[in-house]
């Protein structure tokens, strides 16, 4: 029977314990830098988002930019980077009220670059583009003053005499020897400088203008026209009883075809 008790044993030498290697659990200060700096940067992207520099997105602009696309459209950026395009009169209309109105487009003017504008008569102010000109009759002329216009785009419509057009807008030195005629779009007040010894020529000898109500204009040689009634012309040449058939500057002799009748 084997005995019921441990038994002790005497021995001679004992074992050093063996320990995992230090290195193996713990990395080295650069690697562990390098990591957590990965770590760090992925984190901000993850919780930030990427966000665009100004510079490199093109349709982002900077507060309080402006420009003219037109007369009457108005370029903007808002307080939100964002460009706005908006058309003045609607503008001035959905910020001032109904009696107001845009005197044009002005990006210079800061405080007001719809130029809205309000009129006691209906809410309606005058305005006019430059290229509105028209011939109120064989005397009149309608424009573009731009002198008193509301900024870079628009003036105001005025009236004058062609002889009045011609030196207000070309200078003193210029005249309308024809009136208006409606026909001459590019020179309706037929507006016209020459000089002759410090003076204007209306005309040169021989030129004859036919005008309306039976007049005719004989340029003489001192360079100026003669008006004439044919009518009276005709009985100042031939006598009483003489009578105009017409004018016609090409016969120039007798361009109010006087005759006697028979």
């Amino acid at each position: 029977m084997k005995s019921k008790y441990f038994s002790l044993r005497p021995v001679s030498s004992v074992q050093t314990p063996k320990y995992p290697v230090k290195s193996s659990l713990v990395s080295t200060p650069g690697r562990l830098a390098v990591g957590a700096a990965v770590a760090s940067g992925l984190g901000l992207l993850l919780g930030a988002g990427c966000t665009v520099p100004l510079e490199e997105n093109p349709d982002v602009c900077t507060t309080g930019d402006a420009m003219c696309r037109d007369v009457d459209t108005l370029v903007f950026c808002d307080e939100n980077h964002v460009r706005q395009v908006v058309d003045c009169n609607d503008y001035c209309v959905a910020n001032y009220g109904v009696d107001w109105t845009s005197h044009g487009c002005s990006a210079e003017n800061a405080d007001n670059r719809c130029q809205c504008d309000y009129d006691q008569i209906d809410g309606m102010i005058a305005q006019c583009y430059p290229d509105e000109i028209y011939c109120q009759d064989d005397e009149y002329i309608t424009y573009c003053d731009m002198t008193q216009g509301y900024g870079d785009f628009t003036g105001t419509p005025a009236t004058l005499t062609c002889d009045q057009y011609c030196k207000t807008t070309l200078g003193p030195d210029y005249s309308s020897y024809l009136g208006c005629t409606a026909d001459n779009t590019e020179n309706l007040c037929n507006c016209e400088y020459d000089m002759i010894d410090g003076d204007i020529a209306e005309c040169v000898p021989s030129d004859i203008l036919c005008m309306d109500g039976g007049q005719v204009a004989i340029c003489n040689d001192s360079y100026y026209y003669d008006y004439f009634n044919c009518a009276d012309k005709c009985v100042t040449d031939q006598g009483e009883g003489a009578i105009s058939l017409g004018c016609d500057p090409a016969i120039t002799e007798d361009p109010c075809q006087c005759v006697i009748p028979e």
